[in-house]
């Protein structure tokens, strides 16, 4: 047990766990007016004031049980010239006490990928691991996902496309474990389909009339053979005497329909170009 009648004199530690109570002999020498913050929230008051000289019995002076599940940085600071004690303090039976003397990790940052988010940070000097945590919402509550992570570097791979995740962790030395880390998020996603490329059946079909002007489309390779097969028809003495050759939508301009005729006797040569 300890003390202080100090005014402004402050006691602060970390915990994980859902709730905290604190215990210490109350007595008409004790403070009524002791602020408490609980992760840099609005500060509460308690009281361990007793108005009886009876022998002081440990009472419970302060409680709180409806913290999310995760470390809370306690700050209790002393407003007053009275005793202030404390005896115990009560978490989770499966919550502990940080070892605030363990350095925090920094510079932790997550980078997405197709189905995966890879985790790094700067090393924390002094440690021999770390605790990888997760939450679906910025500030958690974080579930830990991994323990004892010994590199710098992790690939969360229990993950969905389209989800944002958030991430902090903590330092390990020996069995104490330090607070969480800044935080870092980030949202896996489907790979970007590459551009096609071209088939190689796509031509230009190029005619060159008797004029001496030449003529370019951009057909496909079934327009082409018709066309072909239009032209060798009508040199071997059957079909019609022209050809339509109908613009597509990238040169038929603001016309719904727009055709262009190639009269059998004006064609020269023509062409035909794949890429």
């Amino acid at each position: 047990m300890s003390y202080t009648t100090s005014k402004g004199d402050k006691a602060s530690f970390v915990f994980y766990g859902t709730k905290l109570r604190i215990i210490d002999p109350a007595w008409v020498n004790r403070s009524s007016n002791i602020k408490i913050s609980i992760d840099g929230g609005n500060r509460e008051t308690f009281s361990e004031y007793r108005a009886s000289y009876n022998t002081p019995k440990p009472t419970l002076v302060y409680e709180k049980t409806d913290l999310s599940l995760g470390l809370h940085n306690v700050v209790i600071t002393h407003d007053d010239d009275k005793y202030l004690g404390l005896d115990a303090i009560d978490i989770d039976s499966n919550g502990y006490l940080i070892d605030a003397s363990i350095p925090i990790p920094s510079n932790l940052s997550a980078t997405s990928g197709v189905k995966k988010v890879e985790l790094n940070l700067t090393a924390t000097s002094n440690a021999n691991g770390y605790n990888i945590y997760r939450s679906f919402t910025t500030g958690g509550p974080y579930e830990k996902i991994a323990s004892s992570v010994a590199t710098v570097k992790y690939t969360d791979e229990n993950v969905s496309n389209g989800t944002t995740y958030y991430y902090v962790i903590t330092a390990l030395k020996s069995t104490d474990e330090s607070i969480y880390s800044n935080e870092a998020f980030a949202t896996p996603q489907e790979k970007t389909p590459e551009p096609e490329q071209p088939s190689g059946i796509e031509p230009f079909f190029f005619v060159t009339l008797t004029t001496g002007l030449e003529k370019e489309f951009d057909l496909s390779m079934q327009e082409v053979n018709n066309f072909i097969d239009w032209y060798e028809s009508k040199q071997a003495g059957s079909g019609k005497a022209s050809y339509a050759i109908d613009k597509q939508d990238n040169n038929k301009g603001p016309f719904k329909s727009r055709k262009e005729y190639i009269l059998f006797d004006r064609v020269l040569t023509f062409e035909v170009s794949e890429y």
